[in-house]
């Protein structure tokens, strides 16, 4: 968590998600792990090979998580209450189903700093989706699939990715395609095309 008092842990082989409160951090105060809530449910779209997570924070002491599942094809929204210690599915978007493209063994997510935008990486499909994030719940909503056919480079084994700090720029490796590429995001919040990606450069080996 940003606070750096939970630790969200998501396991490829067992298909969940367990979250652990941390405490002590000093030669005083030893670290201390302690578990705090386990999901793992087959009827929950997106943790079958759970291969990444990321956590933002969510309204009071609410943490949103979101989880790649690559067996699902598809991403799943967690809350995690610190009150209560209980983790719930919010919601899962699912690849093929209401529209969803992108997430064809989807293996990697980023957020944007902002918090507004939750974007999924297929490295089989050479492509990043974007979700809309609703701060307050978690979901997702689903707005589009940016292709390197589309984007005008190739994007292969696209496989991880990080905002720089404004969140106006993604820098992705594509490992099939041995390129590094930098795509632009729009960041006025009052366009409608709020978050989309366009190509700005890309490096090849």
């Amino acid at each position: 968590s940003a606070d750096g008092r939970l630790l969200f842990v998501a396991s490829r082989s067992s298909d969940s998600i367990n979250v652990f409160a941390l405490s002590g951090t000093s030669l005083e105060q030893p670290l201390q792990v302690t578990h705090r809530a386990t999901l793992r449910d087959p009827l929950v779209r997106g943790l079958d090979q759970a291969l990444h997570l990321i956590a933002l924070p969510g309204p009071g002491d609410v943490e949103h998580l979101y989880v790649a599942g690559a067996n699902d094809h598809a991403v799943a929204a967690l809350a995690y209450d610190r009150v209560s210690f209980t983790l719930s599915h919010v919601g899962s978007q699912v690849n093929g189903q209401d529209g969803v493209l992108g997430l064809a063994d989807v293996e990697y997510l980023l957020a944007s700093p902002d918090g507004a935008h939750v974007y999924a990486l297929s490295g089989s499909g050479g492509s990043v989706a974007q979700f809309t994030r609703n701060a307050a719940s978690g979901a997702l909503t689903y707005v589009r699939r940016f292709t390197g056919g589309e984007l005008g480079v190739a994007m292969d084994g696209a496989s991880s990715a990080v905002f720089d700090a404004e969140g106006k720029y993604l820098y992705l490796t594509a490992s099939a395609a041995n390129r590094a590429v930098t795509l632009e995001r729009k960041t006025d919040s009052g366009a409608g095309d709020f978050g989309s990606l366009s190509l700005s450069s890309s490096i090849a080996q």
